[in-house]
């Protein structure tokens, strides 16, 4: 995997952690932050499957 590819999965689990966060620390809209991570779970896996298929 190269250096941007990298940054690039970095970055999807970081926003998919930042939904997180505002679920685990009680961020008053939790169907937001629970939606929130969720995108950013799903794009996450996405990425991951694509960079499987063109190996």
């Amino acid at each position: 995997m190269n250096r941007m590819l990298f940054y690039r999965l970095h970055h999807y689990i970081s926003l998919t952690s930042g939904g997180l966060k505002l679920l685990h620390r009680g961020f008053p809209d939790q169907a937001f932050a629970s939606n929130l991570a969720d995108y950013h779970a799903r794009n996450t896996i996405r990425f991951i499957e694509e960079w499987q298929q063109t190996r």
